[in-house]
């Protein structure tokens, strides 16, 4: 996912909350010296994010130039209320569980088809891919670790969730895809913990 699509899902477009509190917390201008981020060191990964996501995140490349898929980037003022967008691509066969923990989904896959089952047996088809959002607050520790976690909990967005007495945030989003891409996990940050974790992850 484009991280402009990301920011604008998590800055809650339809959402009817009031970000006007937020809109100068989240407004950084040494956003723009900062470069987009894509590809973090392995050893980074394997040191920030619990075993089993750091397994789950994809590695591209081979040899000195392996990566672990994540990308950081910085979205400045064009959406207020999202100051960083981490990226992590997912391996496909993790996507069933990481959805089941974070967002309580239940996933069926078939050859190469994915679908969302809800209660009752009505089923939501991923064609080309779906988005879920609101993220559990209780597994994001557990999951993502205490680095990701604070980070989260940083987040502009994330704060005005918790003044309105919002538990599960959309500061967590995941893609799904019907293909082998598997999904994207999104996550919205602070904008000092999110250029912290950048340079933890070079």
């Amino acid at each position: 996912m484009a991280s402009s699509e990301s920011a604008s899902l998590m800055a809650g477009e339809g959402s009817g909350m009031d970000l006007s509190a937020i809109q100068a917390d989240a407004y950084n201008p040494s956003a723009e010296d900062w470069e987009p981020v894509s590809g973090a060191c392995v050893q980074g990964v394997t040191g920030m994010f619990p075993e089993y996501l750091s397994g789950a995140i994809r590695r591209d490349g081979t040899g000195e130039r392996r990566r672990a898929a994540v990308s950081v980037s910085f979205t400045g003022k064009p959406f207020g209320a999202v100051a960083c967008i981490m990226t992590l691509a997912v391996r496909p066969n993790k996507v069933e569980r990481l959805a089941r923990l974070l967002f309580g989904a239940h996933l069926e896959t078939e050859g190469q088809n994915r679908e969302v089952v809800l209660e009752g047996g009505c089923r939501i088809l991923v064609l080309p891919k779906v988005v879920l959002q609101g993220g559990r607050t209780g597994a994001i520790s557990e999951i993502f670790g205490p680095i990701i976690s604070e980070a989260i909990a940083a987040a502009p967005y994330r704060k005005q969730e918790l003044m309105d007495g919002i538990s599960a945030t959309r500061c967590v989003t995941m893609t799904i895809y019907s293909d082998e891409r598997g999904a994207e996990i999104s996550l919205s940050l602070g904008f000092q913990e999110g250029s912290q974790i950048v340079e933890l992850l070079q």
